[in-house]
């Protein structure tokens, strides 16, 4: 929707500008890194066409491997005697999972 409504190279430039935020936000800034991920996130969601992206998850077994290591983090939440640390933990841990999903 975003792409058709606005142009390719609008929506290429927008994604870039997101690229570019992960790029300079990772070893400089946890806040430029966490809005440039929010700024990606926005973007999938106004383009809108979950249905390609789901596919293209399932197709790759990259992704999966990284969705299923998130998963058995929030398992071993069950069995944690230190909750916050595990909290913390899945926290520092959470832009490892989410980056992939966003490509």
């Amino acid at each position: 929707m975003l792409s058709k409504r606005f142009g390719n190279s609008v929506y290429h430039q927008l994604v870039f500008i997101g690229y570019f935020g992960l790029a300079v936000g990772m070893p400089l800034s946890k806040i430029i890194l966490s809005l440039s991920m929010m700024w990606l996130a926005l973007i999938l969601v106004l383009q809108g066409d979950f249905k390609r992206y789901v596919q293209r998850i399932k197709s790759n077994d990259f992704v999966l491997l990284l969705l299923s290591l998130w998963a058995w983090s929030l398992l071993t939440f069950a069995w944690s005697s230190d909750l916050d640390f595990a909290l913390k933990d899945f926290k520092d841990k959470l832009p490892l999972f989410i980056i992939p999903l966003l490509f």
